[in-house]
């Protein structure tokens, strides 16, 4: 039995969530200052090749995220909440094969480097695949830290992980030896420092188990659960990506392209907020769905609505006099014209953050199909409407199309997320993780080590 310990008061809690966000900033700080010295002191061309590794980088992250790392926010504090060190293990274990997968596949990356005098780009994407699988143990070792309710452990795992790159690549700037490649090596050493640092204040019981542990067994819940992330996340690239370059590329300009991606640089930290809150909720909604509390469940879902579409109601007061001289002070005079995308993608993000509170809420409750259909909706939307209206209006009409598109599949989300379902839903997980547990006994009757968290009501 995992010991339960009594809810934590609101400041508690309030502080809690300010360090998910600070950690999630000082993360994505760390990735910046690659960025930042690549394009400051390595030139135009360098910073192009730096964006095509991160692309790699961050696409194959994308399916690691979907089938490792967010079903982990799920399966941590429930099925495996007893056996959190074994399941780490495995985690981390299936993410060192990817590793060794994505090191042979970076082979013929380097040799095509070699070969041509203009192969710097193939070694840049041969770096980023033989580096990536360390970041992705470092997110591993993060959500765990969440699984555990401990920002804290996470936020100094990020810190170390900023501190590191930015010494070394400032280190190697002074040297005159920094490359593009050498960023990505610096991200892995990062990286490997922030998972040790991590794993060490977790003291988690990672050892090997005495008698062979089925690791198969964790296979198949896993992608259960994380092939429809996988799904809705390709389907969101298809849509909000791969559509909207071609639609205002093509249709439009490709100026109208680079006001449209300035301006949504403005509401992407709001994005960010919204990845650290569900990185710090999921998993207590998923605790409180594996005791059967489908009341704190559907308190805290409601919060989440309150608070994220309230985060999007201020960016659009806050864009209407400002969203222009934002755009204006961050890349120049001439994006001044686009102020007007800013206030309504915020409109969109008030709406997205109705959608995006539902979905961190079907996702604890072990519906992760929601997601998936909600996305599925989304992309179907904005197909049908986009490239009509961006015929008949150009850049406008794309505009409209992505927020008519958010609002379509805040509105499935809504319709899945009704409260009869939800808890139908929590009391299906309980009933389940209650069988899952007499299973277990009547197959190991001698019992194992509980490295549980601290189950604690948010």
């Amino acid at each position: 039995m995992t010991e339960t310990s009594p809810a934590i008061g609101f400041r508690t809690r309030a502080s809690a969530v300010a360090v998910t966000m600070f950690d999630q900033a000082v993360w994505s700080l760390g990735t910046f200052v690659g960025a930042l010295f690549v394009g400051r002191f390595l030139g135009l061309e360098a910073l192009g090749e730096y964006a095509i590794g991160s692309a790699v980088l961050f696409s194959i992250g994308d399916v690691h995220m979907s089938l490792v790392v967010s079903p982990a926010a799920y399966f941590g504090p429930t099925l495996y909440a007893s056996k959190l060190g074994l399941y780490t293990r495995g985690l981390l274990v299936a993410t060192a094969w990817a590793g060794v997968a994505l090191a042979v596949a970076s082979i013929p990356f380097w040799w095509v480097a070699e070969a041509m005098a203009t192969g710097s780009v193939y070694g840049v994407v041969a770096a980023a695949l033989l580096t990536s699988s360390f970041v992705f143990e470092g997110w591993v070792a993060r959500q765990i830290a969440y699984v555990q309710s401990r920002p804290g452990v996470a936020l100094a795992g990020s810190t170390v992980y900023l501190l590191i790159v930015s010494s070394v690549v400032i280190t190697l700037q002074l040297l005159g030896v920094l490359t593009v490649q050498i960023v990505f090596l610096v991200f892995a050493v990062g990286a490997m420092a922030q998972t040790l640092t991590v794993l060490a204040a977790l003291r988690l019981d990672l050892r090997r188990p005495a008698r062979r542990h089925p690791y198969r067994s964790m296979l198949r819940p896993q992608w259960d659960h994380g092939k429809w992330l996988l799904g809705a996340a390709s389907i969101r690239w298809a849509g909000a990506e791969g559509f909207t370059v071609f639609a205002v590329s093509l249709i439009v300009s490709v100026a109208s392209l680079g006001g449209l991606r300035g301006a949504q640089t403005l509401i992407r930290p709001v994005g960010l907020l919204f990845v650290a809150l569900g990185t710090f909720f999921v998993p207590r909604m998923a605790a409180m769905a594996a005791g059967g509390d489908a009341g704190g469940v559907l308190r805290t879902a409601r919060l989440l609505r309150l608070a994220f579409f309230g985060f999007g109601a201020v960016g659009v007061l806050l864009s209407v006099p400002f969203g222009g001289l934002g755009l204006d002070f961050l890349f120049g005079d001439e994006f001044r014209e686009f102020g007007w995308i800013v206030s309504a993608l915020f409109l969109g993000v008030a709406a997205n953050g109705i959608a995006e509170a539902d979905g961190m809420t079907l996702r604890a409750v072990g519906y992760p199909r929601g997601q998936f259909m909600g996305f599925v909706w989304k992309t179907a939307t904005q197909l049908a409407i986009g490239i009509p209206l961006a015929l008949l209006y150009g850049l406008a009409g794309i505009v409209v199309s992505i927020v008519i598109a958010i609002v379509s599949r805040t509105i499935v989300l809504r319709v899945i997320s009704r409260r009869h379902f939800l808890e139908r839903r929590v009391q299906d997980v309980s009933a389940h993780l209650r069988q899952s547990a007499f299973t277990s006994v009547a197959d190991d009757p001698a019992g194992s080590t509980s490295d549980a968290p601290t189950r604690t009501q948010p």
